[in-house]
């Protein structure tokens, strides 16, 4: 069924089959609670599933299979996965057979397995793996252009300036909707992600900053700004001293925010 499509709710029965490969018997619960919420399905062993991807976004037709796992044991799942391209129940793609990302066929259907494991986060892993691809790069891109919140190795990271250099400090993004409270966005159920979605959502982000006057959005916030009190083109050391100084106090406040009350034992 390679490159062929077909409808969503089918693709539940091909889910069952890998899952039923993988740990010998029938699954603990429904399938459709595995892609609608942000906490998937809890497994046998305790490995957490979410079925992401175009599924996840109800897309009418589909074409492969998109799942994020996060094992309680990841040498034992991956024992198991191992065995199972040994065996040849499972078709291997060779280039796509990584520590993160596994790519592979079941009875010709395609499978794109992402494993969640440190220092990479569930929720940042489900957002971008539920997508689309032009919701990510659309985001991606904004991001970008402010320069203070990146994605990276699976986690969400925010920029803090010190003295003389900057370091990126990886967020909390435990779940997929602290992913969006920390990139000051209003949660978006899935089918609803695409990229013109991504720029309303961004054009709102810049409004709500116009109208407040402060920057709690990395997507709003504006570049840091040299004041000139001299009157003349440049401006002078300590204005660029003071300015700087202003906004590294701002950035940290902001990412202070962004990680909320911290425990105790951190």
């Amino acid at each position: 069924m390679i490159g062929q499509s077909y409808p969503w709710v089918q693709a539940q029965t091909y889910i069952n089959d890998l899952l039923v490969a993988l740990y010998g018997g029938q699954l603990p619960g429904d399938l459709a609670h595995a892609d609608l919420g942000n906490e998937g399905l809890i497994l046998t062993g305790g490995d957490r599933l979410l079925i992401a991807g175009s599924i996840r976004r109800r897309m009418e037709l589909v074409s492969d299979v998109d799942l994020v796992l996060q094992p309680s044991s990841e040498s034992i799942f991956l024992s198991r996965l191992s065995d199972l391209a040994t065996d040849g129940t499972v078709d291997v793609s060779s280039e796509g057979w990584g520590e993160r990302e596994r790519s592979f066929s079941l009875d010709g259907v395609p499978f794109d397995l992402s494993i969640v494991r440190p220092p990479a986060t569930w929720g940042v892993v489900s957002f971008l793996r539920t997508g689309s691809a032009s919701w990510n790069e659309r985001l991606i891109e904004a991001l970008a252009k402010r320069g203070t919140v990146r994605f990276s190795a699976g986690g969400l990271h925010r920029r803090s300036l010190g003295k003389f250099s900057s370091k990126w400090d990886q967020l909390d993004t435990a779940t997929e909707r602290k992913v969006f409270q920390s990139l000051g966005l209003h949660y978006v159920m899935p089918k609803r992600r695409d990229g013109p979605h991504m720029t309303r959502l961004m054009n709102q982000a810049r409004d709500r900053q116009r109208e407040r006057y402060e920057g709690d959005s990395p997507l709003a916030r504006p570049p840091p700004r040299i004041r000139r009190v001299d009157g003349g083109p440049n401006p002078s050391f300590a204005d660029v001293n003071r300015s700087i100084a202003e906004h590294e106090s701002e950035d940290r406040l902001d990412a202070a925010r962004l990680r909320g009350p911290q425990s105790e034992n951190e």
